[in-house]
């Protein structure tokens, strides 16, 4: 049992109050860290998720790249196909009697 004397006592109540002081910390930390987890959570597939979305993105737009890129060789070579035309036509309107 306590003196109360001991109770009085100025380093006793410092103590005291140093005391209860970190338990009411640690009894706040407990409340805050299973906010914290979900929050982390909730970051961490909210992250996958970007990761998933970008990759398809980054995926369609290669995708469209190479469909440029073979539009753009198909007019090419129309293109060339076109001229060889013309320059046959002229060819033979020049050879014409």
């Amino acid at each position: 049992m306590l003196d109360t004397k001991e109770i009085k006592d100025p380093l006793y109540m410092s103590v005291a109050s140093s005391i209860s002081v970190a338990m009411d910390a640690e009894e706040s930390t407990k409340e805050r860290l299973p906010k914290a987890l979900l929050e982390l959570q909730f970051q961490s597939s909210a992250l996958v998720n970007f990761t998933v979305q970008w990759k398809e993105l980054e995926d369609h737009f290669n995708e469209l790249e190479k469909l440029m890129q073979k539009r753009f060789e198909e007019l090419g070579r129309k293109g060339t196909e076109n001229e060889m035309e013309k320059k046959i036509r002229r060819g033979k309107k020049q050879w014409k009697p």
